[in-house]
């Protein structure tokens, strides 16, 4: 979990140096979609060698860092379509929950080693496909 709320804290950072760098959403949005894909690359290895070593640190900082930035994309996505804080609040806790719903939906049958790689397939598609929505459907 340390490792985690240090990709919570630096992810951020990194990526606002990208927005910074490469100027804007869409290039936060592919930095994004270039970053789960690592992640969930990295727990597939993992999982697939029965060991827990410096991938699985390494994808824990960055899921850490995945789940920071998205937040603050949500975030500044929704403020910028609602003007008063109550329904931003109300509409981004909904999807939080939302989320944490389908992910433990997923996540309640995994038994076998198959199930894991198909889950770690679900959810890298759901990720990249929301980043996609983000960057080809909204204006930051």
């Amino acid at each position: 979990m340390v490792v985690y709320g240090f990709g919570a804290m630096l992810g951020g950072q990194i990526l606002g140096q990208v927005n910074d760098r490469f100027g804007g959403s869409k290039a936060v949005s592919k930095a994004s979609i270039l970053l789960h894909v690592i992640i969930y690359g990295s727990l597939f290895l993992c999982n697939e060698i029965h060991e827990f070593n410096f991938l699985c640190f390494f994808a824990s900082f960055w899921i850490g860092a995945a789940d920071s930035s998205l937040m603050t994309q949500l975030s500044l996505l929704i403020a910028n379509y609602f003007q008063e804080s109550g329904q931003l609040y109300a509409l981004l806790n909904i999807v939080k929950t939302m989320t944490m719903a389908v992910i433990i939906f997923l996540a309640s049958d995994i038994t076998t080693k198959e199930d894991f790689r198909l889950y770690f397939l679900i959810v890298l598609v759901l990720n990249v496909a929301s980043q996609c929505f983000l960057q080809f459907g909204f204006n930051f």
